[in-house]
């Protein structure tokens, strides 16, 4: 692990600058990553630096900037010149540059292109076969306008696997320059079938679309109403931040190698709490004791958790498990 104090104070040079930016992005803070990765690209026009750009780009569906950067690589030259990494680097793209109507045709071109050039076209296949389950959601959203038609739809979906789940909202992010969405996801925010987890996954999209609305959110079987312009991301909220810290520090002082599986353990948790890490967790210490020992590293401690809080606990941990399950076949 590299201490963020040794990244902040490193010399501005193109190496330099990525290691930020990519702290940046590790933090959520897309507006950060997006000021280090161009710096440093700008210096040295370097393959991981322009794929972090091009994901960076592609979460925040920055458009024009996506466009921008391959303008620059192009530089007037046809697609067809690029090589292996970057061509598919522009099929992940196409999406964002290209209108509905020409994102199938441009795959199925960059396909043929990987083949001539004796390429495994694995990648691509996937990418048209997403490309025509969109083309298939954006038909049945069309058949389902009505609000109880959709609101029927969502729930008809929230009770498919979870895999599948995941799949269709990732699907909406990029229908939302396509179609209304908000109506699908105001109906899933508030449905007591889909996981808190996925929910925290629409409010973080909302976050970077830099939207202000205020939502309904059902979290753990709970009315909510959710202020969008006064959240953060989950990673930079200052209980994320104490909590990882408090790991950090725990994990050095007895066994780094488990740093990595619990920091991903914990994340996914309060992914899961989020944006309500503070109800679930009205006890840092003692609820990180806990953390502890569900994760098999310690043993319980001998104050328990409240029953509201164990309960918090038990619904995130059992998401995750059914997450990491679902993620596994």
């Amino acid at each position: 692990m590299i201490p963020i104090t040794d990244i902040i104070n490193l010399p501005n040079n193109a190496q330099n600058y990525y290691r930020k930016g990519c702290l940046a992005l590790q933090n959520n803070d897309f507006a950060l990553a997006k000021k280090y990765l161009e710096e440093s690209y700008q210096i040295e026009n370097s393959w991981p630096c322009f794929h972090e750009l091009i994901q960076l780009y592609l979460m925040t569906q920055n458009k024009q900037a996506l466009k921008n950067l391959w303008q620059q690589v192009l530089k007037g030259k046809d697609w067809r010149s690029l090589e292996k990494n970057y061509l598919i680097a522009y099929a992940y793209s196409v999406r964002s540059l290209k209108s509905q109507s020409e994102i199938l045709v441009q795959l199925y071109q960059i396909r043929d292109q990987l083949q001539s050039l004796g390429h495994d076209q694995q990648v691509l296949d996937s990418l048209i076969q997403q490309e025509q389950q969109k083309l298939e959601l954006i038909d049945t959203l069309k058949n389902h306008r009505s609000s109880e038609d959709l609101n029927q739809w969502v729930q008809q979906l929230c009770q498919s696997p979870l895999k599948k789940v995941m799949s269709t909202v990732t699907d909406l992010y990029d229908l939302i320059n396509t179609l209304e969405i908000d109506a699908v996801f105001t109906s899933m925010l508030q449905n007591d079938q889909l996981s808190n987890f996925i929910k925290s996954d629409i409010l973080h999209f909302y976050l970077r679309q830099d939207r202000k609305d205020s939502l309904k959110l059902l979290w753990f079987n709970q009315a909510k109403t959710v202020d969008l312009k006064e959240l953060i991301p989950c990673k930079q909220d200052p209980l994320f931040l104490d909590l990882s810290n408090r790991l950090d520090t725990y994990c050095q002082d007895n066994n780094p190698n488990l740093y990595d599986d619990l920091y991903n353990n914990l994340t996914l948790i309060l992914l899961s709490f989020y944006p309500f890490l503070q109800q679930a967790i009205p006890d840092e210490p003692l609820w990180f004791e806990h953390f502890l020992a569900m994760n098999g590293v310690e043993e319980s401690p001998n104050s328990p958790l409240s029953l509201e809080v164990q309960t918090y606990l038990e619904l995130a941990n059992r998401e995750i498990q059914n997450l990491l399950l679902s993620l596994s076949f």
